[in-house]
């Protein structure tokens, strides 16, 4: 994740001058439009505490790197970009001692940004956001399935806990328009996006288990940067 600013500046320069000539009205003083879109992409989470703690108990270490998918909607009002999104982190998994360890999370956003360039067909912006999410840890016993009294005599053989984390969003997004329609009224068509960005929490709930504090759990948040591509449609209006 060195080089995604690198390579995100890159793209700009690459699309924008294409762009903003193509068009050939220059910038757009205000923007009224809307979008919606699905996002794939990488994301990045420090999970060395929590390793230790797997490592330590005789399990694999989980990767570092997970891939998000989810999908969100924006409102251009004014040049004011007011929208939400989700997006899930995929599951990481691994076996050892007869048991499988996954990890998953997914978290709600609500964002805030502002438009720094707009031609018709790109738009170039900075977001803000706020949310909450959550990681469920599952261990899953893949030994041979127990007879129904060995069950009643050890009913924890499998355990899930997980955790809540507040979220703060930091990102910049370039949107290309396709335009596939256009009239007198406005103007419609496919939306191919960019995002970078970075993930703070400054807060983490304890691990819980039916409803109940599991001490001296390990640390594990959302922090940590991310890239994502962007599909969807959108349209304005003039």
């Amino acid at each position: 994740m060195k080089t995604v600013w690198l390579y995100f500046m890159l793209f700009i320069l690459l699309i924008s001058v294409p762009c903003f000539s193509a068009d050939g009205e220059g910038v757009e003083k205000k923007v009224n439009m809307g979008l919606g879109y699905f996002m794939i992409g990488a994301h990045q989470l420090n999970l060395d505490k929590f390793n230790e703690v797997l490592v330590y108990r005789g399990y694999p270490e989980l990767s570092n790197n997970f891939l998000s998918l989810g999908g969100g909607g924006y409102g251009f009002i004014n040049n004011l970009v007011i929208g939400g999104e989700g997006s899930a982190v995929l599951n990481r998994s691994e076996n050892a001692n007869h048991t499988k360890i996954q990890l998953e999370g997914g978290y709600g956003m609500f964002d805030i940004g502002y438009v720094l360039f707009s031609s018709k067909s790109f738009k170039l912006y900075p977001l803000f956001g706020i949310g909450y999410g959550s990681f469920l840890l599952k261990a899953e016993n893949q030994s041979v399935m127990p007879s129904f009294d060995e069950l009643l005599d050890d009913p924890n053989r499998n355990l899930e806990v997980e955790m809540g984390s507040l979220i703060l969003n930091f990102s910049v997004s370039a949107d290309i328009l396709k335009i596939m329609n256009e009239d007198k009224y406005g103007y419609g068509g496919l939306v191919f996006g960019l995002r970078v960005g970075y993930l703070y929490s400054p807060y983490t709930s304890d691990w819980m288990i039916y409803e109940k504090t599991v001490p001296d759990g390990p640390e594990l948040n959302f922090t940590g940067p991310y890239l994502r591509l962007t599909v969807g449609g959108g349209g304005g209006s003039f």
